[in-house]
C-alpha cells in the first residue's frame, strides 16, 4: 500500500508517495492546480491516503484531490510535521516526507483536524467579511479623532451624518481627507449590516440554531459564530473539551509536586471568544441566570476572571443544548431562574440611572 504527503502551497506542491516499508517511491514539485496534481499522482490508487497541512493553501488543494477521486484525504495540524522533522532543517521535502511518515504509521488519527461543512465555510466567510467591515469602520473613525487630538481639539462624535458635516466645516484642510474617511466609513457600515442580515439569514438554515439562541445572553451573531466553529458536536467529547478548543480554559503547568496556573490559551477561533465575551457581559445584569455566578466571581475573583468563568459556562450550556437536542433549561444547568420580580427590579433600577440617583457603574443585582 501506498502513502501520499502533500506540502501545499499556493503556486506549486511538494508530493511526497512511500511504500509499506516507508521506501520513497515519489519525490516531486508540482504545481498547485488540478492538473499539475493529477499529474503527480493520478496514477496510483484513488484509495491511497493523502496527508495535507491546514493552512491557507490546502483548502483548494483538498478540493483538486477530490475532484480527481482521492476518497481518503485526511488534514491534519501543522505541528505534526515540527514532531518529525530533524533538528534545524526545514524544508518542503521534508515536510512532505514526514506527511507520509504520519500516514505509514498510523498517526494520522491524534492531528486531525476537522474539515468544516458546507454550511459552516460560508457562515465563516460571511463572519469574516462582517468583521473585516468593521476593522474599517473603526480604522477612519480613530483616524479622524487622531487628526483632532493632533490639532488639540475635543474628539467629535461621529455616529451620524450631522457629526461628519460639523468636523468638516471646523477644519476645512483637513476637508479631502475627510470626506475620504466619511465615504469609507459610509460603504463599511452598509456592508456590514448586509453581512448582518446574510447571517441571520444562513443562521435559520441550521437546524439547532434555536437550541442555541434559547441559552441566555446569546442573540443571533453569537449563534452563528458558536454553530460555524462547532458544525458537530459529535466530536467534541466532553463539555471540558469545547471549552478548551475555545481558549477560554486557564493554561496548566505541572511537573512533580508543582502545579501553577495561569492565564486563558487563547487556543481555537479568535473571533468566537470576543463574541463570548461580548455576552458574558451581560451577566452584569439581574435578569440573566449568569448574575449569581457572576456576582459569586466578583467576590472571589476580579471582573475579568469573572468574565472569562461565564463565557466558559456559555459555552457549557451551549455544548449541553446540542448534545441533549433540548432547550435550554437553568434549572438543569444549575442557574438560577430569573421571575418576574428580577426583571421588575432591573427596570427599576434602570430608570434610577437615567435620574442620576443611581451611579452608572453599579452592579445591577436582584
Amino acid at each position: 500500500m501506498e502513502y501520499c504527503g502533500i506540502d501545499a502551497h499556493s503556486k506549486s506542491s511538494t508530493v511526497c508517495v512511500l511504500d509499506a516499508k516507508g521506501k520513497k517511491l515519489m519525490m516531486k514539485k508540482t504545481e498547485s492546480s488540478r492538473e499539475g496534481i493529477a499529474a503527480a499522482i493520478g496514477q496510483f490508487d484513488t484509495d491511497m491516503p493523502v496527508v495535507v497541512e491546514a493552512c491557507s493553501a490546502s483548502r483548494p488543494v483538498i478540493a483538486h484531490l477530490r475532484g480527481i477521486g482521492f476518497k481518503n484525504v485526511i488534514v491534519v495540524n501543522p505541528a505534526a510535521t515540527a514532531q518529525m522533522r530533524a533538528r534545524g532543517k526545514k524544508t518542503d521535502s521534508v515536510d512532505a516526507q514526514g506527511l507520509a511518515e504520519l500516514a505509514r504509521l498510523g498517526l494520522t488519527e491524534a492531528w486531525r483536524v476537522h474539515i468544516p461543512s458546507e454550511w459552516a465555510q460560508n457562515m465563516r466567510d460571511l463572519l469574516y467579511s462582517r468583521e473585516f467591515a468593521i476593522k474599517q469602520r473603526v480604522m477612519v473613525v480613530n483616524r479622524v479623532k487622531a487628526i483632532f487630538r493632533r490639532e488639540g481639539k475635543p474628539s467629535p462624535s461621529l455616529k451620524g451624518k450631522s457629526g461628519w458635516e460639523d468636523i468638516e466645516k471646523s477644519l476645512p484642510k483637513y476637508l479631502d481627507e475627510f470626506s475620504y474617511c466619511r465615504k469609507i466609513r459610509e460603504e463599511s457600515v452598509a456592508y456590514e449590516l448586509g453581512r448582518t442580515r446574510r447571517i441571520k439569514e444562513e443562521l435559520k438554515k441550521h437546524p439547532q440554531h434555536e437550541l442555541v439562541m434559547s441559552v441566555p445572553n446569546v442573540g443571533p451573531l453569537t449563534a452563528a459564530v458558536l454553530l460555524a466553529c462547532i458544525d458537530d458536536i459529535s466530536r467534541f467529547g466532553s463539555y471540558r473539551a469545547a471549552c478548551a478548543y475555545f481558549g477560554v480554559v486557564p493554561r496548566v503547568f505541572q511537573s512533580g509536586d508543582t502545579e501553577r496556573t495561569g492565564s486563558i490559551t487563547k487556543r481555537g477561533n479568535r473571533l468566537a471568544r470576543k463574541f463570548l465575551a461580548q455576552a458574558a457581559h451581560h451577566a452584569r445584569y439581574a435578569s440573566s441566570p449568569f448574575n449569581a455566578v457572576y456576582r459569586e466571581m466578583c467576590k472571589k475573583k476580579n471582573n475579568p476572571l469573572a468574565i472569562i468563568a461565564i463565557a466558559k459556562k456559555i459555552v457549557t450550556c451551549v455544548y449541553a443544548v446540542m448534545k441533549h437536542n433540548k432547550p435550554f433549561d437553568p434549572v438543569k444547568m444549575g442557574l438560577e431562574k430569573v421571575d418576574e420580580e428580577i426583571k421588575f427590579v432591573r427596570a427599576y433600577k434602570k430608570a434610577r440611572r437615567r435620574e442620576g440617583t443611581i451611579p452608572c457603574g453599579t452592579v445591577a443585582s436582584a
